[in-house]
């Protein structure tokens, strides 16, 4: 397949913790996105920067990069997605606090998390997002394919670990929640990448390749390499590198032992 312009960007599904009081996470999470949803009657909306922020199915702030077409733009818009988020949780815990007429210690706490996995086992995704050319559409499976063993090694300098409620440490905790390779779900069958066909752009020219396999990392430094890894291995795909060598005879499975 012959790629178009490197053109990329990232989906980051934040937890919410709620310490004190009797506020419910789901009520927190109104609560939070309501300055949003008096003012554009939404609690979806683009923002300035091109970014996308939005409340998602179970309750969970996400927040989607504009398109970018180098690693630094990318970073930055990660990281404003963060901070703004940051930002929203502040004046919602002060909100809070008047409620209490300013008494912190009786008012509850709101808790952003940057994580992937919860104590009870719910996970937060972090979503990569690739232009691929329309033409490799009839392909697609086989083209994609050819990036697994990429996925699974990646995760070796990339994954933001985790510690089990066991106590076990593992390198991912995303990889330990995969189930198959490829599915058009994302929430029930958490495969590697998701194949539901939205390319957000001219449907006759573009598709996108929707990676979901990968942590939620606070480290930059991972952020741009797994992101940089998968686009060198579009790049080399699309000039025609052989990736067969290196396929494995289960990726999902390699990823988990990888992982553990």
């Amino acid at each position: 397949m012959k790629t178009p312009k490197n053109l990329f960007g990232l989906e980051t599904e934040y937890g919410l913790i709620v310490t004190g009081g009797d506020l419910e996470v789901a009520q927190a999470a109104k609560l939070m996105f309501a300055p949003l949803q008096q003012r554009y009657g939404s609690t979806s909306a683009f923002l300035v920067n091109g970014g996308r922020v939005y409340l998602d199915v179970g309750s969970h702030p996400e927040y989607a990069t504009a398109e970018c077409v180098t690693g630094p733009d990318l970073l930055a818009q990660d990281l404003a997605g963060w901070h703004l988020l940051e930002q929203w949780v502040k004046e919602l815990n002060t909100r809070l606090a008047e409620n209490h007429s300013g008494n912190e210690a009786e008012a509850p706490k709101v808790h952003l998390i940057r994580n992937n996995v919860d104590s009870r086992g719910n996970s937060c995704g972090c979503h990569e997002n690739f232009l691929l050319p329309r033409t490799i559409n009839a392909k697609f499976h086989r083209e994609a394919a050819a990036l697994l063993p990429l996925l699974v090694l990646r995760t070796l300098v990339t994954g933001a670990g985790w510690l089990s409620p066991e106590g076990r440490y593992y390198l991912s905790s995303r990889a330990c929640l995969l189930q198959q390779e490829f599915s058009a779900h994302s929430g029930e069958d958490r495969p590697l990448i998701n194949t539901r066909d939205e390319p957000l752009a001219d449907t006759r020219l573009y598709r996108r390749l929707h990676v979901i396999s990968s942590d939620t990392n606070v480290s930059q430094a991972a952020t741009l390499m797994k992101t940089s890894l998968l686009t060198a291995g579009i790049t080399a795909l699309g000039s025609g590198f052989d990736f067969s060598p290196w396929q494995l005879a289960s990726p999902v499975r390699s990823l988990s032992t990888l992982a553990a």
